[in-house]
């Protein structure tokens, strides 16, 4: 068994990897067209600091999609590593890790805070035009919620008085912010709706997404 950080983990050299790491963030993803479910995401981090993007095919999330929970630690073995050949990619990595029917999986005694908990890498919005149709990789945010309809929502940069930006959702989004859900959120918490989107592709009139954090904060 090769026992490694993520920084020794090479494509294509074997599926006999080990690796201790934390679930910073954990999600599914969809095909925007379809609604159908690709794969369940993951970013993993590694105690030495580095994290990586994980996925688990389709067909295999009946074995797998319920053994994760954000923040906790985990062993896994028995996985391949494979180079992207595709855009979308959710870190700055050439790499990832993909799941196998052998790929097993057990809570690990390393405690969490020895891991980077949350990993983001945000684009500052004055940035955000440079990003447009360029969907190698996928863009994360965090803005404050101002205005929100039935087409689309209204995020304000958090920095600066930049004018903000046009957030649309589709599919299951949709139901799950609702305008319902928001207001009860706002009011429970009497503070700013801060937002984080994560794993974004961007076009000219705004961003769409595939996965929506939020979070609140005086």
């Amino acid at each position: 068994m090769n026992r490694a950080s993520i920084s020794d983990l090479r494509a294509y050299f074997t599926n006999n990897w080990q690796v201790d790491v934390l679930v910073s963030r954990a999600w599914t993803s969809f095909n925007p067209k379809t609604n159908r479910i690709l794969s369940f995401d993951m970013i993993l981090s590694h105690a030495q600091g580095s994290s990586i993007h994980a996925k688990i095919p389709s067909n295999l999330l009946r074995l797998f999609q319920n053994a994760f929970k954000e923040g906790c630690v985990y062993r896994i073995r028995k996985f391949v590593v494979h180079k992207y050949s595709t855009m979308y990619r959710p870190l700055r990595c050439d790499i990832f890790i993909q799941f196998l029917y052998s790929t097993s999986i057990t809570t690990c005694p390393t405690h969490p805070s020895v891991f980077r908990r949350y990993v983001f890498d945000f684009l500052p919005f004055n940035l955000l035009a440079d990003r447009v149709s360029d969907d190698k990789y996928l863009t994360n945010v965090i803005g404050v919620l101002r205005e929100w309809g039935s087409v689309q929502y209204q995020l304000e940069s958090v920095s600066s008085c930049n004018p903000g930006v046009n957030v649309s959702l589709w599919g299951h989004l949709v139901d799950q912010f609702s305008d319902g859900y928001i207001r009860r959120i706002a009011k429970k918490y009497s503070c700013y709706y801060f937002v984080i989107l994560q794993s974004s592709i961007l076009q000219g009139y705004g961003v769409m997404f595939y996965k929506f954090n939020d979070n609140c904060g005086d």
